[in-house]
């Protein structure tokens, strides 16, 4: 036989916590960055519980992506869909500077 157990919260949407490493600094909290024109920036979502799948907007499925390097400023979407089945999103926003002191 199988039973379906519904946990409290099992079909909410997963809070996630966006972080972003540039330049060997990790900033949590944050879903806005400056990157110099031509560098890469790592792109991290934390779900605070449980387990779920990752899709991010570039097509990649993981937890945390790395960007090509950036041109132009760039918008990233990650969909997570916990073990409920609920989606959240979390966006993130990459400006390009054209050079830095």
């Amino acid at each position: 036989q199988s039973f379906s157990i519904a946990v409290e919260n099992d079909c909410n949407p997963t809070a996630i916590t966006p972080s972003i490493t540039y330049n060997g600094e990790t900033i949590t909290g944050a879903n806005i960055i400056n990157v110099v024109y031509g560098e890469s920036v790592t792109l991290d979502a934390i779900p605070a519980c449980g387990w779920g799948t990752f899709q991010w907007s570039t097509g990649q499925t993981s937890q945390n992506i790395t960007t090509v390097p950036i041109v132009e400023p760039r918008t990233y979407t990650l969909y997570y869909m916990n073990q409920g089945g609920a989606v959240s999103t979390c966006t993130f926003y990459v400006n390009v500077l054209a050079a830095s002191q």
